[in-house]
């Protein structure tokens, strides 16, 4: 998996992570062929994970 720029707007606006964390985000994540991504926790399961 390789990762791609940070998004511009969460450049110029870096506060909008801490309001709404699922409607931002920081990079884009590009699997390569193969790659699957079942295995990763939703955010429910994540959350019980960090607490």
């Amino acid at each position: 998996m390789r990762s791609q720029k940070p998004t511009r707007t969460i450049v110029d606006s870096a506060q909008d992570v801490n309001n709404d964390a699922y409607a931002s985000w920081l990079f884009k994540i590009k699997l390569e062929a193969g790659a699957s991504t079942d295995e990763l926790p939703d955010a429910a399961a994540y959350k019980k994970l960090v607490g």
